[in-house]
């Protein structure tokens, strides 16, 4: 999953929750929360977020 602190329609916290219900049932899963960036910021389209996406799917 990818999160920006500063999302305000999907709080981050949303994001904190469901990583913690899939690690409980042991689904794999990542969070990354990049700072200082709201919903559908440009940086979700760059190179490192693309690839990790691809790397994990």
């Amino acid at each position: 999953m990818l999160h920006g602190d500063l999302d305000k329609p999907v709080p981050l916290e949303q994001s904190e929750l469901l990583k913690q219900l899939l690690d409980k049932y042991g689904v794999e899963n990542q969070l990354f929360v990049e700072q200082g960036v709201g919903h559908s910021a440009p940086v979700f389209d760059t190179e490192k977020c693309v690839s990790e996406v691809v790397y994990f799917v």
